[in-house]
């Protein structure tokens, strides 16, 4: 058991998936503790998680609460990364997988160099075949597509947050923002982060931007092309406590407030590290903000009010990354597919080891979604989540 790292599974709903996970992290032997924040207890999953014997491979601890708002997923958050007390913590959610071998590698850059907050790689995506009306739906299937990247923007594109300003890198941050979620902190620096959404309680729209600017005001943050630490399914997102419509959340939540509150906070901590008046940090991250909401409206209203747009759009960025986003698949079926990731992977540097490791580990994802074991194991422990 790996005693550096401890990951925080967080859930709400999602029976069916959350059991994969377990699965999967059974089936591999996850080297890592888990602490699993359940906002959503269901009988079936309590009675399972209750015995251990059910996960013999895996080390983890089972918290119970009750996500009635967010406020209360917050606390349950901030609660769960508290009683951490490995050096790191890396969070996850139930319909993604851990790839251990890029985990080691993100956790041997923090061990060396102590001036990064947080560290990650590439993260991957997949997309499942399926009929909708089926009660496997999303969960299990052939694999339709994989992505070398979960996301063809610039939020999973890696790079390196270097400059020794806080202020720079909140800045380099809000205007080429960089997901950090899945990336593996030093455990003292996502308490931080944890505990003051817990005290500010935003809406939910700005709790991934306030975990990633907050992120770059407490340290450095590094992320390698070279390896593979997360991978993400698409089309499978949960949405808590926001609106598809921005301009719903605008008008029903306390967004500027929310706003106001975050930037003060980390325009003070940049001012007192940087010795700059915290006030002027204020308006430069105000207008970089601004910048980024101008082009979120935009978005938001060509997606919603016009559809045959929006779909022009995506079509024409399939096309232009095209030559940038590798397909995955039948990957472990076709020799010369193997050979196109592995190309890719030592253009970023990859060692053929480190490739080959982590091509066995996306294939032991496959199985676990693909040989029907897991249907086989639902229908015979809890078939009473395949009708939820």
């Amino acid at each position: 058991m790996n005693q550096t790292l401890t990951v925080v599974l967080t859930l709400k709903g999602r029976y069916l998936h959350t059991l994969r996970w377990l699965i999967y992290a059974n089936k591999i032997s996850l080297p890592y503790h888990i602490i699993i924040a359940d906002g959503e207890v269901n009988p079936s999953i309590n009675r399972l998680l209750s015995t251990q014997s059910n996960f013999p491979n895996i080390s983890y601890r089972y918290i119970k609460s009750e996500d009635i708002d967010i406020s209360a997923f917050y606390a349950k958050w901030a609660n769960a990364i508290r009683m951490v007390n490995t050096p790191y913590v890396m969070m996850s959610d139930n319909d993604d997988f851990l790839l251990p071998s890029g985990i080691d590698k993100a956790i041997d850059l923090l061990n060396s160099s102590p001036e990064y907050i947080c560290s990650g790689g590439r993260v991957p995506g997949f997309s499942l075949k399926g009929d909708s009306s089926s009660p496997w739906h999303n969960v299990t299937g052939k694999i339709k597509s994989w992505s070398y990247r979960y996301a063809p923007n610039y939020l999973y594109e890696c790079r390196n947050f270097d400059n020794n300003l806080c202020y720079q890198r909140v800045l380099e941050q809000l205007n080429k923002p960089l997901s950090v979620h899945y990336c593996i902190y030093r455990t003292n620096a996502l308490q931080k982060i944890t505990s003051e959404l817990e005290q500010h309680s935003p809406s939910f729209l700005f709790c991934e931007l306030y975990t990633m600017i907050r992120t770059m005001s407490l340290g450095k943050v590094h992320n390698n092309p070279r390896f593979l630490t997360y991978l993400r399914q698409q089309d499978s997102s949960s949405k808590l406590g926001y609106s598809d419509d921005l301009l719903d959340s605008i008008i029903n939540s306390s967004l500027a407030l929310d706003f106001n509150r975050m930037v003060r906070t980390v325009a003070k901590e940049s001012g007192e590290h940087d010795n700059i008046d915290p006030e002027l940090l204020m308006e430069k991250f105000y207008a970089a903000y601004l910048q980024q909401l101008r082009v979120l409206l935009a978005n938001r209203l060509l997606r919603y009010r016009f559809i045959r747009l929006y779909k022009l759009k995506l079509k024409l960025l399939s096309l232009k990354i095209k030559q940038k986003v590798t397909s995955l698949l039948s990957i472990f079926h076709n020799e010369s597919d193997s050979q196109i990731i592995l190309k890719r992977l030592h253009k970023d540097g990859a060692t053929k080891i480190s490739v080959d490791t982590q091509l066995l580990e996306l294939e032991r994802v496959a199985s676990t979604i693909e040989d029907g074991k897991f249907e086989s194991y639902i229908e015979e422990n809890a078939p009473e989540l395949i009708s939820q």
